[in-house]
């Protein structure tokens, strides 16, 4: 079940749950703020992202516009980059045990299944095809979950993960 969407719509999807706030570069005579304001790059891969609060600070520190734009981060390729999709899956497999996280990770696998096949899942399964998995996931888990479902954490002798 293949999602006919475009790349740049699941990018976005993947990207806004990612990052719920907006995050931006900030730029000053054509070059780009370094994180934590340390020093200037041409390059946009190399530059610092800093949320809304922070740029606002740093683009007017005297309450007065001072050469600095402020611009929003775009959407990461999560289509065509693995190690960025493996990122964003990390946020459902690093998560702590609950009912909820779980069944988050048992749909994300069953719908790399259904997007790449049974035996071609984790190994051979392309950044789109783990896009595609992932956005079912986000968009399923959207939906306010039933009662029953409630998040519980699951330990050993019912005590919460990392009790002994």
């Amino acid at each position: 079940m293949k999602d006919t969407r475009p790349d740049d719509e699941l990018n976005r999807i993947i990207d806004d749950w990612a990052h719920p706030a907006p995050r931006y570069h900030l730029r000053k005579h054509g070059l780009f703020w370094r994180p934590k304001s340390a020093g200037y790059t041409s390059e946009i891969t190399m530059a610092g992202i800093y949320t809304k609060e922070e740029a606002q600070q740093r683009a007017h520190p005297h309450g007065q516009p001072d050469d600095v734009t402020m611009h929003l981060v775009p959407p990461g390729n999560f289509c065509g980059d693995l190690n960025l999709i493996h990122a964003a899956e990390a946020v459902i497999y690093d998560a702590p045990c609950t009912v909820e996280n779980d069944r988050k990770r048992k749909l994300h696998r069953r719908s790399l299944e259904a997007v790449c096949g049974r035996y071609a899942t984790f190994y051979r399964s392309t950044a789109r095809q783990r896009a595609e998995a992932l956005v079912r996931v986000i968009e399923e888990s959207k939906q306010e979950p039933p009662p029953h479902l409630e998040p519980e954490m699951i330990g050993r002798n019912g005590n919460p993960p990392g009790d002994i």
